[in-house]
């Protein structure tokens, strides 16, 4: 993190280390890495918070690796071009699905979550199906709309989580800053209580 960050960062905290923290289960940010590395704390951060400091944290390469997550817009603006010129109007079906995967990828939206996961596995299998075995191209390029970006986004969430969790465990204004304003939490994996 640079300095400027980790300076504006700290201008905005109520607590300046994890000793002042009121019910701490840590005694310092030592103690606390210590737990989450042993297992008996569990560290986690928001998926929407980090494209905030994806660029400060982590450079330009994984900024870039970050607008994987426009792939569900591309897929669907990419599939009118294509369904006009082969004359396969059914590739407009596409474009709703891919949408859908932007939506249904968000690993946070707990109602649709499982359900979006459930249908990520089902169009993979029918897309690589109905390319390997059926030779219908048109329903695995529909199913592959939604497939595709589904994944893309998911992966993006999750991989830029876990490095902002990293980051956080090697700064101590980071996570406080994180933990002030609800975008982590720290769990007890013995009596289940967040903190």
């Amino acid at each position: 993190m640079t300095p400027e960050m980790e300076q504006e960062l700290s201008s905005k905290l109520r607590w300046r280390n994890f000793g002042e923290i009121p019910n701490s289960p840590v005694v310092d940010f030592q103690d606390l890495v210590r737990k989450v590395n042993s297992g008996e704390l569990f560290l986690a951060v928001n998926y929407f918070v980090t494209p905030r400091f994806t660029h400060h944290l982590f450079g330009m390469w994984n900024s870039a690796v970050a607008g994987l997550i426009l792939i569900p817009f591309v897929t669907a603006l990419a599939l009118v071009p294509v369904a006009f010129l082969v004359r396969d109007y059914w590739l407009l079906g596409g474009m709703p699905l891919a949408l859908l995967a932007m939506v249904f990828a968000v690993p946070t939206l707990k109602p649709i979550k499982k359900f979006g996961s459930f249908l990520g596995v089902v169009t993979t299998v029918a897309m690589l199906w109905w390319v390997s075995l059926a030779g219908n191209y048109t329903a695995a390029v529909i199913a592959g709309s939604y497939t595709f970006p589904f994944w893309a986004v998911r992966y993006v969430y999750f991989r830029n989580s876990r490095k902002l969790t990293t980051a956080a465990l090697r700064s101590e204004t980071l996570l406080l800053y994180l933990l002030q304003n609800g975008h982590a939490f720290i769990r007890d994996m013995r009596s289940g209580e967040k903190f």
